[in-house]
This record gives structure tokens, C-alpha cells and sequence, in this order.
């Protein structure tokens, strides 16, 4: 193997490292009914929707009656490296259904702890956007407006982004495997340039 393949393997195992350039999508579908979990009142429509050019600050509590909510895992695994622009789109066939971004854990006792943003009103689709910074999550609550009118069904799309512009660059942190590729790539180019050194020097 001369220096030259040796290096052009090496810089191939740096781009098979690299994750694919791809807008990520989480769709699914519930229903919330007198079975699911309850909350303790629910967030105020103020008629203001979330954005990535304009976050929201938590609009205050509607009242503090019980409602029934299902709780949605939606975080992108690239998070991990850097932030995500989300575009949330939630449909459902009624009004008596809401949905609420937050970061992190969520807390149905207090509903303005780590609270992302939502649509600011429920007429469907909803169609909201929240930013989670590096290292954080992505969960979605879909509760019912009224007290005790369950059940109604729902779907939900979310798309992740890289930036605020739509982009799909997402970096990623390769898998422990290609790491131990890459390195052996980069030793076996430094073994055969130390090599041809010696060559050189012996002649």
C-alpha cells in the first residue's frame, strides 16, 4: 500500500463517519380519553403561535381544572451535538384538543416548567415552531380544551431542522466502531510515512 491510497482510505473512513444529509420526521397518532393521565389545569390560548424567530414565553394558566393528556417522546437523536429547529403540525377533527411543546421533563402539575411553545390557538392543523438547544428534548402534550369532553383523536407530524432557514445539515458523533476505523485509517498513514522516511534515510 503506498502513501497516497493509504491516505485516500483514511479520508474515505472520515466521510463514511459522516450521517447522511436527511430532514427527520416523527408522525403518529393518539387519542385523548378518560383513561390517560391528568394534569392540573391547562395553558392559555393566547392566539400567539411559537416560531423560531419569535419564541414564546409561557402565556399563564387557563384555569387550574383537571385535564386528561397524552404524553409524546419526540426528541431527534441528533440533538446530542447541536441544536434543532422543530416545526410542529397537529390535526385533529375538533377544537377541544391542544397542543404544548416542552423541553425536558415535564411536569403535569406545573405546566410552565420547561415550557417550548405552542400554536395559541386550537383550530386545526396547529402548527407551531420551538428551538431545543444541544443535549435537550423534545416532548408534546396533547390535552383536552374542555373539562370531561373525551375522547377525541389526533395525528401529529414533527420535523427537525439544523438552523432557522429549514436546513437538513445535521452533525453527528460517530459510532464508537467508525471511530476505531478512523483511527486506524490516520496510525496506518503516520506508519506508512514513517516508513518511507526511513527508506529515504537509509539510501
Amino acid at each position: 500500500m503506498n502513501m497516497r491510497f493509504a491516505a485516500a482510505a483514511a479520508a474515505a473512513l472520515l466521510v463514511t463517519a459522516q450521517p447522511a444529509l436527511a430532514l427527520v420526521t416523527l408522525t403518529g397518532n393518539g387519542t385523548v380519553a378518560d383513561t390517560d393521565l391528568v394534569q392540573t389545569g391547562r395553558v392559555l390560548r393566547n392566539g400567539t403561535a411559537a416560531t423560531w424567530a419569535a419564541p414564546k414565553a409561557f402565556p399563564g394558566l387557563n384555569d387550574s381544572s383537571n385535564r386528561f393528556y397524552d404524553l409524546i417522546d419526540a426528541t431527534f437523536s441528533a440533538n446530542a451535538t447541536q441544536n434543532i429547529f422543530y416545526r410542529i403540525t397537529f390535526t385533529t377533527a375538533t377544537t377541544e384538543l391542544f397542543m404544548v411543546a416542552y423541553g425536558g421533563t415535564y411536569n403535569p402539575a406545573d405546566l410552565s416548567i420547561n415550557y417550548l411553545g405552542d400554536r395559541g390557538n386550537s383550530a386545526s392543523p396547529q402548527i407551531f415552531e420551538v428551538t431545543s438547544l444541544a443535549g435537550g428534548s423534545l416532548f408534546l402534550v396533547a390535552h383536552n380544551v374542555n373539562v370531561g369532553s373525551v375522547p377525541f383523536n389526533y395525528d401529529f407530524t414533527v420535523e427537525a431542522f439544523s438552523d432557522a432557514t429549514g436546513g437538513e445539515n445535521f452533525g453527528a458523533v460517530p459510532e464508537p466502531a467508525s471511530w476505531a476505523m478512523l483511527i486506524a485509517g490516520f496510525g496506518l498513514t503516520g506508519a506508512m510515512a514513517r516508513r518511507r522516511r526511513a527508506r529515504s534515510l537509509a539510501a
